[in-house]
């Protein structure tokens, strides 16, 4: 359930990520995987395993990687 502090707020609000990682851009020839998401539930180390595999597939940036794993939690990982 979403208190009314957190309804008023944008996701760039409540991001873990620092701006300059989001501003950085993305090259066009990178094709984004499809990745798992996490909500706690599930083991926290196979996830980042997980994502860990896929952005090295894709040879990802740092950067990237940092914004890929921000957008795979879900629900309470996000608090």
């Amino acid at each position: 359930m979403i208190s009314e502090e957190e309804e008023g707020e944008s996701v760039m609000d409540v991001q873990p990520l620092a701006q300059h990682l989001w501003d950085t851009q993305i090259t066009e020839a990178i094709k984004v995987p499809h990745l798992p998401t996490f909500d706690g539930k599930t083991d926290p180390r196979e996830h980042l395993m997980a994502i860990g595999t896929q952005t090295a597939i894709i040879n990802a940036p740092e950067h990237l990687k940092c914004k890929l794993l921000a957008g795979t939690f879900k629900d309470v990982a996000l608090r």
